[in-house]
């Protein structure tokens, strides 16, 4: 087995998703079990849910994808 093989056991996640006025921070392309990813919105909007996701071994992201709604000043 190749060190590449060693590092990366279990199933790809596939792209986890970006929040519609959001973005998602991170710099990988392909992700693997353990790997973190996280999200914040643009400016004059609010993040709801969590703002980070981890690649599990089953190759599924944990949680939900989070939203961003317009902040409205009361």
């Amino acid at each position: 087995m190749t060190d590449f093989e060693n590092i990366f056991q279990g199933k790809e996640c596939g792209q986890p998703g970006e929040p519609a006025h959001g973005r998602l921070v991170s710099t990988e392309i392909l992700f693997y079990p353990g790997e973190e990813v996280t999200y914040s919105c643009h400016t004059g909007y609010v993040l709801a849910g969590r703002d980070r996701r981890v690649c599990g071994e089953d190759g599924t992201w944990s949680g939900a994808l989070p939203s961003c709604s317009k902040w409205i000043n009361p």
